[in-house]
């Protein structure tokens, strides 16, 4: 697919890099050369120097004749305005980055008036991670597979872990676990482990299932231990607002410290349920005062990565329960994971993921391609994984063959197959149908086909 990125910021490079290592043309619109030149240099992109919203910029890019043009700048305004000029000079799908809660209310509208084909607000899917990690604290990340019905969660064997030691198909054939770990990642690299590969202390595993039959997992091993009645949050962004709003109706209580004071009274005017502190988080004096050793979580949400580290970190130290840390630099991912920082969230990271996902959507809509693409584990070259989804046409490969018969390639997985209504964690007897949704996780960050599966 050609693909406009109109503002080379971190959510716009994510995307450039994401969608030109799948093998899209893609080409930026940013006004700062110097940030255009050393990003066209690192990467396999095309660079146009000028103001996205403008014809000229759109037109010089090759807007008229794109598959997408995608509105990714820090101004909700200016990606509004980008998509409405790429829509007048002709193309027909556009996404914009749209952040302002005002806005955010009256989504609906904007798209229809500006003829969105997809809204993007990083703040508030973050927000939407930090509260599905609130709600299940016991794992270290959760997420949706197959539109919401298959839930995938991350968390980490710890010393005293029942888990640790067992064989996989041993846990698998224990009466009631309708679940399958799908990858486990182990000092630094991925596996996608078969029914022999046996689990460690500190392992991270990722498990797909439904909500019910993960909680009923965790609890079995003694993984689901605590509930979260209470959380700090440094920093009151438009993350912590969406936050806040999202988890009014809990009985979580919410305590926010921000250090401007202009700030704190928008908040207190706008979250009254919520007790706002203003002060400087980042001080260790201050998150002993407001009471970070009885709290139950503490989430890092400030504008600087690295104050978000150093008060996840001292957190860490106090034992605080659960630790939420927001990251922008995906530079610092690596040095999170050696530190031992478990949830992490990246709004921008999460941002660009979505939107591959509809550009996958938007190319393979014919065919046994790829419907939608989610990245589960993230890091250095040995380190990633991908959820992919297939919807199965009739001149798929290997149709009504039980499992155990077919030359599945190494590393893949089968983690999951809807069939209708009905959804199935698959063993050796089970096999694909047609109009099946088949979940496949991989190592492999090159499938396109669901034929690519097999060797």
């Amino acid at each position: 697919m050609k693909v406009v990125i109109v503002g080379d910021g971190k959510v716009g490079r994510s995307l450039s890099e994401m969608l030109s290592e799948e093998g899209h043309s893609v080409t930026v619109i940013e006004q700062d050369k110097q940030v255009l030149k050393r990003h066209t240099e690192e990467m396999d992109i095309i660079g146009v120097l000028g103001n996205g919203a403008s014809s000229k910029a759109q037109i010089e890019a090759g807007v008229p004749g794109a598959d997408l043009l995608i509105a990714a700048t820090a101004s909700d305004e200016v990606n509004m305005l980008a998509c409405l000029v790429a829509r007048k000079l002709g193309c027909e799908n556009t996404i914009a980055r749209i952040r302002n809660p005002e806005y955010n209310e009256q989504l609906q509208l904007l798209r229809e008036e500006l003829g969105l084909s997809f809204v993007i607000n990083p703040e508030l899917s973050a927000a939407r991670e930090i509260a599905n990690v609130i709600s299940f604290p016991n794992v270290d990340s959760l997420g949706d597979l197959a539109g919401g019905r298959v839930r995938i969660v991350k968390y980490t064997l710890e010393e005293d872990s029942p888990l640790a030691g067992q064989r996989l198909m041993d846990i698998r054939q224990q009466k009631g676990n309708n679940v399958v770990v799908c990858a486990v990642e182990r000092n630094g690299e991925v596996h996608i482990p078969k029914g022999d590969f046996t689990l460690k202390v500190y392992d991270h595993i990722y498990v797909t299932g439904t909500l019910a039959s993960i909680e009923k997992f965790l609890h079995r091993y003694g993984e689901h231990k605590f509930i979260i009645k209470n959380a700090i949050i440094v920093g009151g962004g438009k993350i912590t607002y969406y936050l806040a709003r999202m988890l009014e109706e809990s009985r979580v209580h919410l305590k926010i410290i921000e250090k401007d004071y202009e700030r704190c009274v928008e908040l207190k005017e706008t979250l009254p349920g919520v007790t706002v502190i203003e002060a400087d988080g980042t001080e260790q004096a201050v998150l002993d005062e407001e009471g970070v050793k009885d709290t139950d979580a503490l989430i890092a949400l400030t504008d600087r990565d690295e104050e978000n580290l150093i008060i996840s970190l001292y957190a860490t130290l106090q034992n605080v329960p659960k630790v939420i840390t927001k990251i922008n630099r995906t530079g610092y991912l690596g040095i999170v994971d050696e530190i031992g920082l478990d949830s992490i969230i990246s709004p921008q990271y999460s941002a660009a993921d979505q939107i591959a996902r509809y550009v996958r959507a938007q190319q393979n809509t014919r065919g046994n391609k790829v419907d939608s693409l989610h990245k589960i584990i993230t890091g250095n070259a040995e380190a990633n994984a991908e959820a992919l989804e297939f919807i199965i046409q009739k001149d798929a490969e290997r149709l009504n063959e039980p499992l155990k018969y077919l030359p599945i390639a190494p590393n893949v997985l089968v983690a999951g197959i809807v069939r209708g209504q009905k959804l199935i964690f698959p063993t050796g007897e089970d096999y694909f149908q047609e109009q099946d949704r088949v979940i496949v996780v991989t190592t492999n960050t090159a499938f396109d086909d669901f034929n690519d599966i097999f060797e």
